[in-house]
């Protein structure tokens, strides 16, 4: 039922990522006619009472269906709605490609220092379990044991990063990701 409503009111174009209304319905849409942002960085459109985001409408007019499951940004920018950003996940692979948390202060996810014990400490959650990676005489190290653990538990590349336009950059996403 909704993939029509989408294919009535909106276009959409996968390279650029942007999701247009077909005609502007009030004058609360601004007048390029593209969808609104709500306080989290996402894109959104109310229709008929409901909203619905942008990147599901831009997920359904791109495939041709609803998603199954949740739609990641891989680059974590959530205005990006390219379909080479967008990929379809379980709620866990989507925990698997979480940007850095902002009070993260060594630079690298899972590890942190513990001064009580004067040592880099490293950690991982996996399916909502603490795995504890060891203390570390260096932030190299435990960043290495933290980034094998990552692979071996299938994170995706991309986990930990800063959120496009923070921290650092987001890594430039081609097809291939």
């Amino acid at each position: 039922m909704t993939l029509p409503l989408f294919r009535e009111k909106f276009t959409y174009d996968p390279e650029s990522g942007i999701v247009l209304w077909k005609k502007r319905y009030s004058n609360a849409i601004s007048p390029d006619l593209s969808l609104g942002m709500n306080s989290k960085g996402y894109r959104n459109a109310c229709v008929g009472g409901r909203n619905y985001a942008g990147h599901h409408i831009a997920w359904a007019l791109h495939h041709g269906r609803m998603p199954c499951g949740q739609i990641d940004h891989i680059n974590h920018d959530r205005s990006d709605n390219r379909i080479v950003n967008l990929r379809e996940v379980t709620p866990a692979q989507n925990q698997r490609n979480s940007s850095m948390d902002r009070r993260n202060t060594s630079g690298v996810t899972g590890v942190r220092w513990r001064g009580d014990r004067k040592a880099w400490e490293a950690t991982i959650r996996v399916s909502n379990k603490p795995i504890y990676l060891g203390r570390h005489a260096s932030l190299d190290e435990a960043a290495a044991i933290r980034c094998a653990a990552e692979r071996k538990y299938g994170f995706h590349a991309n986990h930990g990063r800063a959120v496009a336009g923070k921290k650092a950059e987001a890594r430039k996403l081609t097809p291939e990701d």
